[in-house]
């Protein structure tokens, strides 16, 4: 956990004293305000808290997004290449562990999401 806070402490600085970065923002799943103001392209970090799974999608939700209420997904169309990144079960290999996603949050019926439609979108950093 120090070496996440520390990541998301330099990405901050970064952001503060004006150093140009050539990736996409660094927020908290968690943070309501972050989610909101979220730029076209962020990496959330989270802890997933439950993954679901139905024929047409695959649903990540992380701990403590009451407030934020941001939550990822995978629809059919990625399903099959993020399925196989992970040996074909997700949920396994996520569930409670510290995740970077990476992507466009969106709003689905008011609610914040990201949707993953590649691999590389998802990556478990514990």
């Amino acid at each position: 956990m120090i070496r996440l806070n520390a990541f998301v402490l330099l990405a901050l600085s970064a952001a503060v004293t004006g150093c140009a970065s050539s990736g996409p923002m660094v927020i908290n799943a968690s943070d309501k305000a972050a989610v909101q103001s979220a730029m076209p392209t962020v990496i959330a970090v989270g802890v997933v808290d439950k993954v679901t799974s139905t024929d047409s999608v695959v649903t990540i939700n992380f701990k403590d997004t009451k407030d934020s209420q941001l939550y990822a997904v995978v629809l059919s169309a990625g399903r099959a290449a993020v399925e196989k990144a992970f040996n074909g079960d997700i949920a396994k290999a996520i569930t409670g562990k510290t995740v970077h996603v990476t992507g466009k949050v969106v709003l689905y019926r008011n609610v914040p999401e990201i949707v993953i439609s590649k691999p590389e979108q998802l990556v478990v950093v514990d």
